[in-house]
């Protein structure tokens, strides 16, 4: 439950400060992976940043860059029929705006469109936007997060227990990417960061915005089923792996430590009935091994 007084704090600190979303050098961490054609897979493993301003037509924007890593994997019979690129990139990928608890997207030539509009509160239905062109979102929850040093908004929605938005920060799949449902795709905002300090999923938690595109761990596999789950969380591992503890995060950062019981041989089992129902992070922590972080959604 929250409390009354949190919510006065709340509102007197949006009163007396203005949020400027796009100061003190804000990045994104995220992933994707969509199917490409046939049974092939296409992966991403990137990061948004602002690199500098342009205008056009007297108008200011921000410029947002795209760095990571983009991979292709056949996940059908044998033989591979042609899915195997890789390559990294580093370019410029939009413009965007901020016009008071608006966000805008600059669409070519085209009028800019918006992309986010934080000025709602409970009951309110998420307007049709740059990312949501569809589905009934209504708020039915408005809560806090501090982000750098000011308190953020973020909204929850009725009949929609693994979405969430966070002002200025961009929702459970990303900042730029689709809300809701995506047919064979899949997006997943990891971290957000302000001047290489995360805030979210939780206050200096890891984070690594520079996406290593070396491969020192290609012959780890972890693989974690079923998703969403109601009851329980299996972890499959390889033997070259050793893993310390398993923590969950949700979306206000906070922590619960998992006590996982062994099935077998490489395999632990994760009993979840005692989270409640939502999106969680869960952060996998192994011996001399970088920690593995995946969205989970309880349901």
């Amino acid at each position: 439950m929250k409390t009354f007084t949190s919510l006065i704090i709340l509102l007197l600190t949006f009163s007396l400060n203005a949020q400027d979303y796009f100061s003190n050098n804000p990045q994104w961490r995220q992933d994707s992976g969509c199917r490409w054609w046939g049974d092939c897979v296409e992966s991403q493993e990137f990061v948004y940043y602002i690199n500098g301003d342009s205008t056009v037509n007297d108008i200011s924007y921000k410029k947002v860059y795209k760095h990571g890593e983009l991979s292709q994997y056949w996940f059908g019979p044998p033989p591979n029929q042609g899915c195997d690129d890789f390559f990294t990139f580093d370019n410029f990928h939009t413009l965007v705006r901020q016009e008071g608890s608006k966000i805008y997207i600059k669409n070519y030539s085209e009028p800019d469109t918006l992309l986010y509009d934080f000025a709602l509160d409970i009951g309110d239905t998420l307007p049709i936007t740059y990312i949501q062109n569809g589905d009934s979102y209504i708020i039915s929850e408005v809560d806090s997060l501090q982000i750098g040093d000011s308190y953020r908004k973020v909204f929850y929605f009725v009949n929609n227990a693994s979405d969430f938005l966070i002002e200025g920060v961009g929702h459970y799949g990303g900042f730029l990417e689709p809300m809701g449902v995506v047919l064979e795709c899949g997006y997943f905002l990891n971290c957000y960061a302000l001047n290489d300090t995360t805030y979210f999923p939780e206050f200096g938690s890891p984070c690594d915005l520079t996406v290593d595109i070396i491969k020192n761990q290609e012959n780890e596999i972890i693989n974690v089923f079923p998703n969403p789950t109601s009851e329980f969380l299996i972890i499959e591992y390889n033997s070259i792996i050793n893993i310390d503890n398993v923590v969950a995060y949700d979306i206000n950062g906070s922590m619960t430590k998992l006590k996982p019981s062994i099935e077998n041989q490489n395999i632990l089992k994760l009993d979840m009935t005692g989270l409640r129902n939502g999106l969680y992070v869960i952060q996998i922590n192994c011996t001399n091994r970088s920690s593995k972080r995946l969205k989970i959604i309880k349901e």
